[in-house]
């Protein structure tokens, strides 16, 4: 059995692997390959570079560590690669259409619960909203 990388299944992994594998550079292709708000990115972001598992590069670029970068490719290499889900990527302005369409539906339906924080939890893919 393959050994999972630093941070597999949770935030920051997401944010490694959409560097580390999935090519996301930029801080917009980050958030839309890993569907974290603006607020949750940056603190991801916050503490990869605390941990010194992230480099900035000039500008706008971002780069994960070497060691970091060979343990997922390494992963990714070893492991069956219908077992791993596809990230949906998914822009700010698509989430935000979502979010007004779902708010739509709502009251269409005379419905009242609400997507303000801490009343929703994301699924496995993100973006998609449940109510608790």
């Amino acid at each position: 059995m393959v050994e999972e990388p630093r941070y597999w299944g949770s935030w920051k992994g997401r944010v490694v692997r959409a560097i580390a594998i999935d090519g996301a550079r930029t801080w917009n292709e980050i958030r839309d390959d890993t569907g974290l708000s603006p607020k949750s990115l940056n603190r991801v972001l916050s503490e990869l570079f605390n941990a010194e598992a992230l480099e900035k590069r000039g500008e706008n670029e971002y780069k994960v560590t070497y060691d970091l970068y060979k343990e997922y490719q390494e992963y990714f290499e070893t492991i069956d690669k219908k077992t791993i889900a596809t990230a949906v990527r998914v822009t700010e302005a698509e989430q935000k259409a979502l979010v007004s369409w779902i708010d739509n539906w709502k009251d269409s339906m005379d419905l009242t619960f609400s997507l303000a924080r801490g009343n929703y939890r994301y699924c496995y893919i993100p973006q998609i909203y449940q109510c608790l």
